[in-house]
């Protein structure tokens, strides 16, 4: 083997083994001492490995070489990919990927959650005064920030609630026209 090429070759192996790394939340200055990779250097990984994420979905997404059979399989294979793109972004395992997507949340914050016992932003909300006590009392946390994200929880669950577009209630006047089929029929 030229020694070129197997000196890239190694510096793809540790590209990828820094990533799995990062997803499965070594702290940076871990991966600086194991690794001697500086911050910079993760997050363009970080940044490459979405875009190679994306690039992968787009293909089975648009590829129409699969059978009609085989449709499961390429759904499976989507869904798969948009949570290690998830979790490649936010640098977590996959329980953390609700409570992350939370502005104001990162992975260790969402990782101190988990620990009282928080896996959903609902779950974040229904904390009661003793939870909230020792969440305050960790390093990083404070009133603010805790109703920054009581906030910013609710404005999403608003905006989902408003998302789901209501039927208008028919009237009984509105009957079809000539030609124009019944939708209560």
């Amino acid at each position: 083997m030229e020694p070129g090429y197997a000196e890239a070759l190694l510096s793809d192996v540790k590209s990828a083994w820094m990533v799995e790394e990062w997803t499965e939340e070594t702290t940076l200055r871990e991966l600086e001492k194991d690794l001697d990779v500086l911050p910079g250097d993760v997050h363009h990984r970080v940044d490459l490995m979405g875009w190679l994420l994306a690039g992968a979905q787009h293909v089975l997404l648009t590829d129409d070489v699969f059978a009609e059979e085989h449709m499961g399989v390429v759904s499976a294979l989507v869904q798969q990919l948009s949570v290690l793109q998830q979790r490649v972004r936010h640098g977590c395992k996959e329980d953390l990927l609700q409570l992350v997507n939370i502005r104001h949340v990162g992975r260790q914050r969402a990782r101190e959650l988990a620990a009282l016992g928080m896996r959903e932003p609902q779950d974040v909300l229904r904390m009661d005064a003793s939870v909230k006590d020792k969440l305050l009392g960790q390093r990083g946390w404070g009133p603010v920030l805790l109703d920054k994200i009581f906030e910013e929880i609710n404005r999403v669950l608003k905006r989902r609630a408003s998302s789901t577009i209501e039927q208008p209630p028919s009237r009984a006047d509105d009957a079809p026209l000539e030609g124009e089929r019944s939708e209560h029929a």
